[in-house]
C-alpha cells in the first residue's frame, strides 16, 4: 500500500500522524514507543484506540476476538479519555509503501524481551495471528 507524505505517516523520527495516535494511548506505551521508534525508525502506528464502531467492525470482520469494550484498544484513563494498552504496527519503507513483515515485528520482540519491556506480543498468540500487536501486561 502506496502512501502520500503529508497526507499520511512521514518518514523520519517525527510523524504527525503517529503522534496523533499515540496520543491516544496509556502513558507508558507512549514512552515505549518512541523508543522503539529510535531503534527501529521505520515503525509506524496503524492503530491505538477503538471506540464502539472501530472495535466491533474489527470483531465482525475477525480481526479481533472481543467486541467494544474489551479489547486492549478500548482502555480509558480515569477521566474516560482514550488510553488505549496496545498498538497495531506497521513497516514504512523508504519509497512510502506501508508493510506488514513477521521478521520486523520480530525483531521488535526480541528487543523488548531484551529490554524486559512489560509488553506482550500478539505474533505469539495461537488463536488470533496478531504480528502487528502489541500491548501492556
Amino acid at each position: 500500500m502506496k502512501l502520500s507524505a503529508g497526507l499520511h505517516h512521514e518518514k523520519g523520527p517525527e510523524c504527525p500522524l503517529c503522534n496523533g495516535k499515540l496520543s491516544q494511548a496509556a502513558p507508558y506505551l507512549r514512552t515505549w514507543f518512541k523508543e522503539i521508534k529510535k531503534r527501529f525508525p521505520s515503525v509506524h502506528i496503524s492503530c491505538s484506540y477503538r471506540g464502539v464502531e472501530e472495535q466491533n467492525k474489527a470483531y465482525d470482520e475477525g480481526k479481533s476476538k472481543v467486541r467494544f469494550p474489551n479489547s486492549r484498544h478500548n482502555a480509558v484513563d480515569r477521566d474516560n479519555r482514550p488510553a488505549s494498552r496496545a498498538l497495531d504496527l506497521f513497516c514504512l519503507s523508504e519509497d512510502g509503501t506501508a508493510s506488514f513483515p513477521a521478521p520486523f515485528y520480530a525483531a521488535i520482540w526480541k528487543e523488548c524481551k531484551s529490554r524486559q519491556d512489560s509488553i506482550v506480543w500478539g505474533g505469539n498468540w495461537k488463536s488470533i495471528g496478531d504480528a502487528n500487536h502489541f500491548e501492556m501486561v
